[in-house]
């Protein structure tokens, strides 16, 4: 039987007060074989642009590697 996954990410504050008011939930359902093709895809995107599989894609990794990348 094909496994099923669901991802869920935020973005923002869930708070009224901020002053942003910017609130964001995102979901994603992927079958197992979709999710073993990203998996793969997401491996070559990452040694091209930051030469290793192990890179996480959050805001801050991705500012920080700019900065002393250069980019």
């Amino acid at each position: 039987m094909d496994r099923t996954f669901i991802f869920i990410d935020e973005c923002g504050k869930a708070d009224y007060s901020d002053d942003s008011k910017v609130f964001a939930i995102v979901g994603v359902v992927i079958d197992q074989e979709t999710r073993n093709k990203l998996t793969e895809k997401f491996k070559k995107l990452k040694l091209k642009f930051f030469k290793k599989e192990s890179f996480v894609f959050h805001r801050s990794e991705l500012r920080n590697d700019l900065k002393v990348n250069g980019g």
